[in-house]
């Protein structure tokens, strides 16, 4: 999968940013989605299991939200 991104990526082609959305249905959770990506990309994962602990902890975190983003997961 690296090599086919790099390969879209090249310098012949002029495309420099590529966006890949995910769903919470591969990993039963879209964050640890993501992190099975990025491992597949050797890259390093994203530790949202301190993001989560962190929230539980603070009890006005998302006060009036439902729903968690890919940004409330960013380092």
């Amino acid at each position: 999968m690296q090599k086919k991104i790099r390969e879209t990526q090249n310098k012949n082609t002029g495309i420099q940013d590529i966006l890949i959305a995910f769903n919470n249905h591969f990993a039963g959770f879209g964050p640890q989605s993501v992190n099975d990506f990025l491992k597949l990309m050797n890259l390093p994962e994203s530790d949202w299991k301190k993001e989560l602990e962190r929230q539980d902890n603070n009890p006005d975190y998302m006060k009036g939200q439902s729903q968690s983003s890919l940004f409330d997961f960013s380092n």
